[in-house]
């Protein structure tokens, strides 16, 4: 990979901010009490090495398997009235209460 600054790809040389862990909720937290935030932390750590802006999502859009195998119930629904299964996202959907 060439580079065009001390240390940073070419490929990023236009790149100035990136959204980082939209749906990332499964890898911060793999299982309940359990949290992982080193990788996040390397990739922010890159970011700002090379002097690219972090969008910082909310990672709640997706919640990890564990979470609604525990309580099915907050698993979206689509406008079916259809429950959406593990891993599905859908913009507006509702939760059934």
């Amino acid at each position: 990979m060439t580079t065009t600054a001390p240390g940073r790809p070419r490929c990023l040389t236009r790149v100035t901010v990136v959204t980082v862990a939209v749906f990332a909720w499964a890898r911060l937290q793999p299982a309940p009490g359990v949290w992982d935030d080193v990788w996040l932390h390397r990739i922010l750590d890159l970011l700002h090495r090379n002097g690219i802006a972090v969008d910082l999502a909310t990672a709640t859009a997706s919640p990890p398997a564990w979470l609604v195998r525990a309580h099915p119930e907050i698993r979206p629904v689509d406008a079916r009235g259809t429950w959406l299964e593990i891993g599905s996202r859908r913009p507006g959907a509702r939760v059934r209460r």
